[in-house]
């Protein structure tokens, strides 16, 4: 159950974001500027990006020498921290946080440390099942990362993320698929789990870009088998999606990874971690005595086409070590993906994965996506529709479709809805399908 000492801090944080909006009325049509903005000031039409901002990123940044998904510390810190055009029409101006995040730029300015944080709630309800049927939970992340720039493309980090998970009802949403018999869980995340030092690693780049490497406490999600729609905090929720279900990616621990990129079109990265890692423990005794690792290697092709825009082209190999420590087999894998820009407003990906399925009980994954910008009339609005097949070592394949609507209600405010259908749920064989109601919250600074 929820504790009832986290009910004040789930009301405070889920009501916080709104107050940026206060007094104001949603109209896609009007989203005025600041009714006095500074002389000279760069201003943008409804349902455009604000001035210097953008939506997701480029993955093709020359500081980063691979494609890595937005969850990737860089990529997620960018995205948390870019203003938005937005329903209530908020602008830096009136925002109420602007005193605020003007002295985190101003740090930034002195000092090079960069703050940023996101607080994301989810709410799943099922239509059915065995079990319970109704998860919800808070994630909230706090994100400091020291950066010394030598010149456009080359950089030394030092990088680290803090992050708190907290029930809210009876179960949490990533234990609502083990409960209502889905192969697949329904969302990446949003568990129970105390605070804890999520990543800490040092992230350096050298020869104009060329050569990226990492070490320390990482998660290597983010740098094998993604691609660039892969994230549960803004886009699906589904972990066949906002994962790689056929890869055994261990639990964020000690490891490192580096990538050289030999021309611009083509990177090459491998790296290792701990397989015994527990992201609630320090892992230098799992590291270091056991000597078991799960090793990771990938090739990607880069593409920047006229009248398209980038895209990424993967090839990921792995290997899972067998576990003294939790007593888990060996597995291994490979998997193909393929993302693409489609213009300015839309993007699509494709992923093909096979694994021996030891370890992720998932031997083949097809699946495959589009994602769509400003379909509302608010440019910064996402829409986003997605398909997979998910087929176990033995049993019965499983069948996944996801539809969601991300509205961006103020700056740095999100709220999603969506649905899925899960047909053919592979460990409820009295379901013929299932479907999941979804609505996720963030706010971010």
């Amino acid at each position: 159950m929820f504790p009832a000492r986290h009910f004040p801090i789930a009301c405070i944080l889920l009501v916080a974001p709104f107050t940026q909006a206060q007094g104001e009325t949603p109209s896609p049509a009007s989203n005025p500027p600041a009714s006095n903005p500074p002389a000279g000031a760069p201003t943008a039409p409804p349902g455009e990006l604000l001035p210097d901002a953008g939506d997701i990123p480029a993955l093709d940044n020359n500081a980063d020498v691979q494609g890595q998904p937005p969850t990737e510390f860089n990529q997620q810190l960018r995205i948390d921290q870019t203003d938005r055009k937005n329903w209530f029409g908020i602008t830096p101006e009136t925002d109420p946080l602007a005193p605020f995040m003007r002295l985190l730029a101003g740090v930034k300015e002195k000092t090079g440390l960069t703050f940023g944080g996101a607080y994301t709630m989810l709410l799943q309800q099922a239509s059915g099942g065995p079990g319970d049927r109704t998860a919800a939970a808070g994630d909230i992340d706090l994100m400091l990362s020291w950066k010394k720039q030598f010149n456009e493309t080359d950089y030394i980090r030092i990088n680290s993320s803090f992050e708190y998970r907290f029930q809210i009802g009876d179960i949490t949403p990533s234990a609502l698929g083990p409960e209502i018999g889905t192969l697949i869980p329904t969302t990446n995340g949003f568990g129970e789990r105390p605070p804890v030092v999520k990543e800490l690693f040092y992230d350096q780049t050298l020869l104009e870009g060329r050569v990226r490497w990492i070490f320390g406490r990482i998660d290597p999600e983010n740098y094998v088998g993604g691609h660039r729609l892969q994230s549960a905090n803004t886009f699906f929720l589904n972990k066949a999606f906002s994962s790689n279900p056929a890869i055994a990616y261990p639990s964020i621990g000690l490891g490192g990874a580096a990538a050289v990129k030999p021309v611009d079109w083509l990177y090459i990265l491998a790296g290792c971690t701990d397989v015994n890692a527990n992201i609630t423990r320090t892992g230098f005794d799992t590291a270091f005595d056991t000597g078991e690792v799960f090793a990771f290697a990938e090739v990607g092709g880069i593409t920047n086409w006229d009248g398209l825009g980038s895209g990424r082209q993967r090839l990921s190999v792995w290997h899972s070590d067998s576990s003294s420590v939790k007593n888990k087999p060996s597995d291994q894998g490979i998997s193909i993906s393929i993302d693409q820009e489609l213009g300015p407003k839309a993007a699509i990906f494709l992923r093909t994965a096979y694994s021996d399925g030891a370890v992720t009980n998932v031997r083949q994954l097809y699946e495959g996506g589009f994602g769509f910008k400003g379909l509302t009339g608010i440019d910064n609005d996402y829409t986003g529709i997605a398909l997979a097949y998910a087929a176990p070592p033995s049993g019965r394949a499983e069948t996944i479709l996801e539809v969601f609507q991300r509205f961006q209600l103020a700056l740095r405010t999100e709220l999603t809805v969506g649905a899925q259908l899960i047909m053919n749920p592979g460990k409820a064989p009295n379901d013929e399908a299932l479907g999941i109601f979804e609505c996720r919250l963030r706010f971010s600074f």
